[in-house]
């Protein structure tokens, strides 16, 4: 069984760069991977968010000269210097370790599956097929499932849209649910440009890519959102406070007797996400509740 070694260490967000370039030569494969759970993340990611360097050889690296490195760039730049693991990893087992960790996930008419699952979907079912390891929002966290319940009940209720909004749309996962469930256009917003490469690749392997617009940009303040008409229907799976400070914004952009999906906050923030949201001339019809995290369900007066 071939063997190869894992070299990980955690840096701040912002010394990713001058990392990644001191580093090329020394790792030909480096992956960069959030530290933080989604719902402990800003929408912004900071400068002094902790990420985790992956590098994977085939030969045992050289830690002294690695570590040598590591503190001309930390004096350099000026972040501490990280503690660097080293361990030896037998490559079939820890593979299908990894992926049984990541199993279908059904939620209501969707049914989520990585590319390591075949495509046989089950009848009935609305299949969406995403990685775990991408972006933010892949259906195994509970705000994700939570707001793809809520869309499915919006499409019970007969609510037709044509023009949707996902704003702050991480993996797209709510825009390919949203086109599949309405054949409709959609624009996915996010301020990371590494998600807009994870939307159009995963739009495409989901056959819905005529659909979806993947845009980069802060939120409302989005050129091509300020320009656009408004939406049918808006998808925000973010935090409680860039919820609460889009609320205008947002609600500028939704047609009237349009319909919202609110989440990415517990259930101790509910009432004030709902108040900050109703101020600004909607009406709560519906939620979900997963795990202590709602995906609340508004409409516009």
């Amino acid at each position: 069984m071939a063997n190869f070694w894992k070299t990980e260490f955690i840096v701040p967000f912002g010394a990713i760069p001058h990392i990644d370039g001191a580093l090329e030569d020394f790792f030909k494969e480096m992956s960069w991977y959030a530290v933080l759970p989604d719902n402990q993340r800003e929408v912004k990611i900071e400068s002094d968010e902790p990420w985790r360097l992956e590098a994977i050889t085939a030969d045992k690296p050289d830690i002294a000269h690695l570590k040598t490195l590591l503190d001309m760039l930390a004096l350099a730049y000026g972040f501490d210097v990280p503690d660097v693991q080293l361990v030896l990893e037998e490559e079939r087992d820890w593979i299908a370790e990894n992926l049984e960790q990541f199993p279908p996930i059904e939620a209501d008419d969707f049914y989520i599956y990585g590319s390591h699952i075949p495509d046989k979907i089950p009848q009935g079912k609305i299949g969406i097929k995403m990685d775990a390891s991408t972006a933010f929002g892949t259906g195994q966290h509970a705000t994700t499932k939570s707001c793809l319940l809520a869309l499915s009940w919006l499409k019970k209720q007969k609510i037709e849209v044509k023009q949707a909004l996902d704003m702050g749309a991480g993996s797209g996962i709510l825009s390919f649910a949203m086109a599949k469930l309405w054949d409709c256009d959609i624009w996915a917003v996010d301020i990371d440009e590494g998600a807009l490469s994870v939307i159009e690749r995963y739009a495409t392997e989901n056959q819905v890519e005529n659909k979806i617009t993947a845009l980069l940009g802060n939120g409302y303040h989005t050129q091509a959102i300020k320009q656009s008409e408004s939406f049918d229907c808006i998808a925000a799976n973010i935090l409680a406070n860039p919820l609460i400070d889009m609320a205008p914004m947002m609600v500028d952009k939704l047609k009237s007797k349009g319909y919202v999906v609110l989440s990415g906050f517990l259930t101790a923030d509910w009432q004030r996400v709902q108040k900050a949201h109703e101020d600004c001339g909607l009406n709560a019809i519906s939620h979900y509740i997963e795990e202590d995290w709602v995906a609340l369900i508004m409409q516009k007066n």
